[in-house]
């Protein structure tokens, strides 16, 4: 009987062991990865006009906002802190240049990009809803957004600094020896983003600028 009880102390000691090494993470995780991302986007502003006044016989404009299809590229990091959480600091190019359309004359209108190109730094907290291996994601990510003005319109007065938060799913898989994360989210823009210039009519007309957009993105491990 002793003899018996001392084998079955010894068997479950073992297999607490194993079990407790599958889930050391420093066993199981191995070095963290390096991440190259691409993604489609559409835009998705926050937008409110004023009419204003082309010129002195009192004709009456107004502007309007178009979104756009956005493409975006990125390099970022994995860091595994438990077997379920990760940690993905990015870096990434976004090419999105929604536009404002302005009456300028009868039957003709000007255009002004917002934001064509900006620089990003999305750091995403990924949970794995499952410990399976490529389970599905959740994701959220602070996104600050810098937007070079060497390469937007002078006018209207825009604001070059942008704070988003995003939210989305994701559901990895492999491809012969890779892992694809392919991701779906929507990124919500905190900040308003025009300025104030009281003589400039494209700059005055617009009330209200934010900048939104969802997307699709795979990255590659």
């Amino acid at each position: 009987m002793h003899r018996v009880l001392l084998i079955l102390i010894l068997s479950m000691t073992h297999l607490c062991s194993n079990a407790q090494d599958s889930l050391d993470t420093s066993k199981r995780k191995g070095p963290s990865k390096f991440s190259l991302g691409f993604g489609l986007s559409y835009s998705i502003m926050g937008f409110e006009t004023r009419p204003y006044f082309i010129d002195s016989s009192g004709k009456a404009g107004k502007s309007e906002i178009k979104n756009v299809v956005g493409v975006s590229a990125s390099a970022g990091y994995m860091f595994q802190v438990s077997p379920r959480l990760m940690i993905r600091p990015s870096v990434e190019a976004h090419m999105m240049p929604a536009k404002i359309s302005y009456d300028t004359e009868i039957d003709h209108k000007t255009i002004s990009e917002v934001y064509p190109i900006s620089i990003e730094i999305p750091i995403a907290a990924i949970y794995n809803l499952s410990s399976k291996p490529n389970s599905p994601t959740v994701q959220l990510a602070l996104r600050p957004v810098y937007a070079p003005e060497t390469f937007s319109d002078p006018r209207p007065e825009i604001n070059p600094f942008n704070l988003n938060v995003d939210v989305g799913i994701g559901k990895p898989f492999q491809i012969k020896k890779a892992l694809v994360r392919m991701e779906l989210y929507y990124s919500h823009g905190f900040l308003e983003l025009i300025g104030e210039n009281p003589d400039d009519y494209k700059t005055r007309s617009v009330k209200h600028l934010t900048r939104s957009f969802a997307g699709i993105r795979f990255y590659l491990n």
